[in-house]
């Protein structure tokens, strides 16, 4: 009982994001005669949830999150790699050897019959199966909506970042002379 409790705290740490992760590599810095500026490129969300859909971590990727993609790509592989050697175990392999009428030994690798598998198999085998299969399953699609999402708040960030020099009111407070003073300003 407590592998499956490890396993999923496991999980759960390793998809908190730490303050390294704060600052992604998906700006460019430009510069100008007077100041270096930031051009964030863009992120198409739907790309990033295809990619994620392909191959586990490969939109979080994209969107530049790199420990975040293999977190997910390790976390559905551990799932699902569980959950096949849990069933191998139903149906191992064994190998023999047969000897033809000439005398010559041929090695073959077969499966025992399903009766035989079947008492080694039980319902705890089953159930656990089941449950490392679906979580797999649940990782996967949050991978997916998590890669989509990764690039939508990448690209709020873009336009919020760039909003300042739009048009638009601005409300200021400075000092004039000994006085406080509140200004207005419209941009066009």
């Amino acid at each position: 009982m407590k592998q499956p409790l490890l396993f999923l705290w496991l999980l759960l740490v390793g998809f908190w994001g730490s303050p390294a992760q704060a600052a992604t590599p998906d700006t460019v810095k430009v510069l100008g005669k007077a100041k270096a500026t930031q051009i964030i490129i863009p992120k198409d969300p739907l790309l990033a949830g295809y990619l994620s859909a392909t191959t586990p971590g490969l939109g979080q990727l994209y969107c530049g999150r790199f420990w975040r993609g293999a977190a997910f790509l390790g976390a559905e592989g551990l799932c699902f790699g569980i959950a096949a050697g849990i069933s191998k175990k139903a149906n191992p392999e064994f190998t023999y050897t047969v000897i033809d009428s000439a005398g010559n030994r041929h090695e073959l690798i077969g499966r025992e019959s399903n009766t035989t598998a079947e008492d080694k198999f039980t319902d705890r085998d089953r159930a656990n199966i089941a449950i490392f299969t679906i979580a797999g399953a649940a990782l996967h699609v949050w991978n997916v909506l998590d890669a989509y999402h990764l690039a939508k708040k990448h690209n709020q960030k873009m336009f919020l970042q760039g909003k300042a020099d739009d048009t638009g009111f601005k409300l200021g407070l400075g000092m004039k002379g000994a006085a406080p003073s509140l200004s207005l300003t419209k941009r066009f």
